[in-house]
């Protein structure tokens, strides 16, 4: 069985690393014995259970950030503090978690002051977190961009890796932290 899985592994590289540019079919069939094959050639017509998945892109080229991103925003999901009094400042760094194409939950602290005051023991925006032990006050570009470095976020994202990192990552209640313990890094 070691074999099969090797040879399945070694043909999905080859397919990743192909330099066709067109789509490609990979077919998954059951012989009569109930064993599974994946060829790039349709099986006997004698076969009855057949899968096939057209390969158009390579997973090697295209998931690379995407990746990365929704690691890092599982491990380290952001939070970005502001409050509608906090405009100039919290435009610009906004701006900046944006254009980087960072995941984050927005809080208004006007709205939800008890989040901060639990975080940080005071109201004082912007506030940037990373996971439950990053803590960034006030805006400073290179501060915040050394801080998502440092959690693992890619430094250029794209708008579709962002949503698939969102996705991806959806913490549950259980997963989100009650308490910070260590402040500005």
């Amino acid at each position: 069985m070691g074999h099969k899985l090797l040879r399945l592994v070694i043909y999905s590289t080859l397919m990743s690393l192909s330099a066709f540019t067109q789509a490609q079919s990979v077919f998954r069939w059951v012989d009569g014995a109930g064993k599974v094959h994946y060829t790039d050639r349709p099986p006997q017509e004698t076969v009855k259970q057949i899968q096939e998945k057209k390969m158009t892109y390579s997973m090697i080229q295209t998931s690379g950030d995407n990746y990365a991103l929704q690691v890092a925003t599982r491990k380290f999901p952001a939070t970005f503090f502001t409050s509608g009094d906090c405009i100039e400042i919290c435009t610009k760094a906004k701006a900046f978690l944006d254009k980087r194409g960072i995941p984050y939950t927005e809080v208004d602290v006007n709205t939800q002051a008890e989040k901060l005051i639990r975080v940080t023991g005071n109201t004082k925006v912007p506030v940037l977190t990373l996971g439950p032990t990053t803590i960034i006050h006030g805006w400073e570009e290179n501060r915040w961009a050394n801080a998502l470095e440092q959690a693992g976020y890619p430094r250029a994202i794209s708008a579709s890796a962002t949503n698939a990192a969102k996705a991806a990552a959806n913490p549950t209640p259980a997963n989100k932290p009650d308490s910070y313990s260590q402040v500005d890094q």
